[in-house]
């Protein structure tokens, strides 16, 4: 059997608020040959230490020039998806599985199911609150 490597791509993609064009601001060829990345402050901001859900809000880019209609604009934000399921998809479901452990334990008395309803529900708060 092969052995393999893998490959992470990391883009960063925003609308010109002028032509509707999708930019990769980590691509110079999008950004009229900016390099809004040279020093890491863009990834560092994609990528930082924390609770990522809470940073993304401060997530800014400036000066973004966009390669096909050169309007230059700035970037506030940064809409966070993992695998494109969402922090409140992720609550939901830890509230139904919560839901579902506790009509188990209910009904059959047994106790680690209790035990998998506390981690629900810790999971759930946690994420709630990180929704703030």
């Amino acid at each position: 059997m092969k052995t393999v490597s893998a490959r992470l791509d990391i883009e960063i993609w925003v609308d010109c608020p002028e032509c509707d064009n999708l930019i990769n601001i980590l691509d110079s060829r999008d950004t009229s040959n900016r390099d809004h990345n040279k020093e890491g402050q863009v990834l560092t901001q994609a990528c930082p230490d924390g609770s990522w859900y809470d940073l993304y809000k401060e997530f800014e880019v400036t000066g973004v020039k966009c390669s096909l209609c050169a309007n230059e604009f700035n970037v506030k934000e940064l809409e966070c998806k993992i695998m494109n399921i969402t922090k409140t998809q992720i609550q939901i479901g830890c509230l139904v599985i919560a839901v579902l452990n506790l009509a188990a334990l209910i009904v059959t008395g047994h106790s680690e199911n209790f035990i998998s309803l506390n981690i629900f529900l810790a999971a759930s708060i946690i994420i709630g609150a990180q929704d703030k």
